[in-house]
């Protein structure tokens, strides 16, 4: 599953991240008050996905554990 993560680079290993590109990229402005936030792109195994939580208003959001993963910049 490719999913989107919008986020400073410190924070770029959180857990939550959207399945939409552009849920990512409005929830990565949220973070340019504290320095520039970067979209970066991941591939999850199905077995990473820990659970989908929908935002109101804003699309949803995907808990995945990405300690097997690969990500890059988007």
């Amino acid at each position: 599953m490719t999913l989107y993560s919008g986020s400073l680079a410190d924070r770029m290993r959180q857990m939550s991240w959207a399945s939409e590109r552009d849920v990512a990229e409005q929830l990565g402005r949220r973070h340019t008050p504290y320095g520039a936030a970067v979209l970066y792109k991941a591939t999850a195994e199905p077995d990473a996905i820990l659970a989908y939580l929908e935002r109101r208003g804003e699309g949803w959001t995907v808990v995945v554990d990405l300690r097997d993963s690969r990500e890059s910049s988007a």
